[in-house]
């Protein structure tokens, strides 16, 4: 099925207003929209449309499609005159209509740019105006749905490695060609690489919820530190545990604990940051990989018989404490410095006192990183080297992913869940699936960790649940466009602040400020996110701003939310406060 326009909130034929032999068309119901409009006066939604009553104005904000056209009927009644106007990026405000009768009015001009769109009634105060099947449309777009041919679904494994705090750029698939990232690049030449993949937040339980539930943050739930994931959210491991899959998680983060719903669906849930130290990262990675392996997953895989797994294995590193053990420490030129801390709480302080922050601080931290980065990159190599001496690396989809990435100090802070900059949000996603995934595609279109999961249902053979907001990826692998026609969001959890990324614009709502304070940046031209353009781009504000509120009140209507405080076990409370999460 063609994919409609991300604000698209119905698709209907519109044989009622246009001749049926003209080819099918996707439609924005403009009296659907969640919280679509900013409101004077006492204007009403109606199960047909919106009455507007004289002296009473509503106004939308959308993103305008190629060759769309603004239908629907407006009645007059008491004497009240009814007007459009709308606004477009470039500036200008400019009657569309006024009157009554059957609309029909197309918008070359603004194709392809954002649109505020102003609904009035003027006239005597008894009068009004009514607004019905309000839409717009464009056609359809019949060449998202192709992909490569020979693109064979069936009831593969599945192995989900991922890296907690990895930035994409910190390996060599992504730009990094100095990295010591070999096991990655190895990957990525056998696999799929998705170069413009987004994380859904700066912070891990929130990350990976929408990795799991193919949600948003605002429709799972999880938004805040003291929140745990919903038991009515569709669920991936869930999913495949009821399809018949054998499913085994091994966590090394107490962030996605059982304790916060993240074990649901899973036969087998290890957390191993529990374990005695023995089972925990020694200097040798690839031993440390081998034994997890034969301590966690091979039994498993032995008492599943014939049955497909679905495995999930999340490492604590690169996440701080940057402590590279061994030769993966950084070069002699850095020292062993004491003064440096990279402990959540160290990174914290940092951020407290920037004006005590120097160069040589965050080369220093930013090489430890690295050098754990180095290390968890030998461990890939040794996961893969068990997988095979299992006799699946053939028949097994491996994918490489990461929660979120860290900051340096490129705005001036460093660590991560505090802000949702690029830097933060930009993650490795690499799916390598031999005979059936190309070997060696970039894939250039947005994307995010959201679409995983449908992704991995696709590719299975299963089928994706409606009201998910993740899309399989498989489609995009003929794409040839770097951006898509779909809203990206993101969420960090303190401060709280959010994001929503359409095509080359980025706006971020820093929600502790009362109106939230609004950033414009223009990726494009400006992908470091230094000059906010927000004054000059009042309809683009508009328009993503309310991409933003109606996620909000869609999450809201849903109900998917868990707020209530979580009684966390021992192991989980000692975990948390050794990374830093101490409150």
């Amino acid at each position: 099925m063609a994919r409609s326009h991300p604000l698209f909130l119905a698709v209907t034929c519109l044989c009622q207003v246009l001749a049926c032999s003209e080819p099918p068309r996707t439609t924005l119901a403009l009296a659907d929209h969640f919280d679509a409009a900013l409101l004077e006066g006492q204007v009403e939604r109606l199960d047909a449309g919106l009455r507007i009553p004289a002296g009473a104005s509503i106004t939308y904000h959308f993103p305008v499609p190629s060759d769309a056209r603004l239908e629907g009927e407006v009645t007059s009644r008491g004497g009240a005159t009814a007007r459009i106007v709308a606004r477009g990026e470039s500036g200008g405000e400019r009657v569309l209509w006024a009157g009554e009768g059957v609309l029909a009015l197309d918008l070359p001009e603004h194709a392809g740019e954002m649109l505020r769109l102003g609904l009035s009634a003027q006239g005597p105060e008894a009068g009004d105006v009514l607004f019905t099947r309000l839409a717009l449309s464009s056609p359809a777009d019949e060449g998202a749905g192709r992909e490569p041919s020979n693109l064979a679904r069936g009831p593969y494994n599945v192995l989900l490695i991922l890296f907690d705090s990895l930035r994409a750029d910190e390996t060599q698939p992504y730009g990094a060609a100095d990295a010591a990232t070999p096991a990655v690049g190895a990957l990525a030449d056998a696999g799929v690489t998705f170069v413009r993949a987004r994380a859904s937040a700066s912070w891990t339980r929130a990350s990976v919820a929408a990795m799991f539930t193919a949600l948003e943050p605002p429709r799972h739930g999880v938004l805040a530190f003291g929140q745990k994931l919903g038991e009515r959210a569709p669920y991936l491991p869930e999913i495949l545990r009821d399809a018949g899959y054998l499913t085994v998680s091994v966590v090394d983060n107490a962030m996605v604990s059982r304790a916060f719903g993240f074990a649901r669906g899973f036969e087998e849930f290890h957390e191993i940051f529990s374990e005695p130290g023995a089972e925990r990262r020694g200097a040798r990675p690839r031993e440390h990989a081998k034994r997890v392996w034969k301590r966690f997953v091979l039994p498993a895989l032995a008492q599943a018989g014939d049955r497909p797994f679905f495995v999930y294995l999340h490492e604590q590193d690169p996440h701080s404490p940057y402590d590279p053990p061994g030769r993966f420490r950084p070069r002699e030129e850095f020292g062993q410095r004491s003064d440096v801390e990279s402990t959540i709480p160290g990174l914290r302080a940092m951020r407290q006192r920037p004006e005590e922050v120097t160069e040589a601080d965050v080369r220093y931290l930013r090489a430890l990183y690295r050098g754990e980065v180095a290390y968890m990159d030998v461990y890939l190599e040794g996961i893969l080297e068990a997988l095979a001496a299992a006799g699946h690396a053939e028949d097994t989809l491996v994918i490489l992913a990461s929660d979120h990435g860290e900051e340096f100090w490129e705005h001036q802070s460093i660590g991560h869940a505090h802000a949702v900059y690029e830097e933060l949000l930009r993650v490795p996603l690499i799916l390598r699936l031999p005979g059936v995934l190309p070997a060696g595609l970039r894939v250039e279109s947005d994307v995010g960790l959201v679409d995983l999961a449908p992704t991995i249902l696709d590719l299975l053979a299963l089928p994706v649940e409606d009201g998910l907001q993740g899309e399989s990826l498989l489609p995009s692998l003929a794409a040839e466009s770097a951006h898509s026609r779909r809203a990206h969001f993101a969420y960090a959890a303190k401060p709280p602040t959010e994001s929503v990324t359409f095509g080359r614009w980025k706006l971020v709502l820093d929600a502790a400020t009362v109106p939230p304070a609004p950033r414009l940046f223009d990726l494009e031209r400006d992908p470091g996110e230094r000059v906010d353009l927000a004054a000059a781009h009042s309809v683009v504000v508009g328009t993503l701003a309310q991409m933003l509120r109606t996620e909000h009140a869609r999450g809201a209507a849903l109900g998917e939310r868990q707020a209530a405080p979580v009684e966390l076990p021992p192991a989980v409370r000692e975990n948390l406060r050794a990374l830093g999460y101490a409150e």
